[in-house]
């Protein structure tokens, strides 16, 4: 939990960047959309679903722009 929306945002930002990391490795990956850990693991099931195919594409589109944002709005420290 977090006291300021700053908190959360750096949060964000570092989830952002680990995802990114983790994805450059097949291995660790796989392990990811393995685990019971992750809550989005198991979306692979709806691949098809009109929606999960929309929410993907709006993802890919924004992902970077909204880091780019978060970057700005997060203080360096």
């Amino acid at each position: 939990y977090w006291d300021k929306d700053v908190d959360y945002l750096s949060s964000f930002l570092a989830l952002m960047a680990g995802n990114r990391a983790r994805a450059r490795y097949p291995r660790i990956a796989e392990w990811t959309r393995q685990t019971r850990l992750n809550p989005t693991g198991r979306l692979h099931r709806y691949a098809d679903d009109p929606r999960v195919v929309d929410a993907n594409e709006r993802i890919k589109r924004f992902a970077g722009p909204a880091a780019k944002n978060l970057i700005r709005l997060v203080p360096a420290g």
